[in-house]
């Protein structure tokens, strides 16, 4: 998800991350930041950061 600061993205995926622990899931969370990955509008480059978390977590 990505949208401006301050606009509640956070608050609202938290609530069914929140939800997926309390049923026994893993949930990771990363910011694009965490992945290394610039915000320069490469899609190619998001989409094999994304997957290499993926891969990292076993899923």
């Amino acid at each position: 998800m990505c949208g401006p600061s301050e606009t509640g993205k956070t608050f609202l995926l938290e609530a069914p991350g929140r939800q997926a622990v309390e049923e026994g899931l893993k949930v990771a969370w990363f910011t694009l930041e965490d992945l290394g990955v610039r915000t320069s509008g490469d899609s190619v480059r998001l989409t094999q950061a994304l997957g290499a978390a993926g891969a990292s977590d076993g899923g």
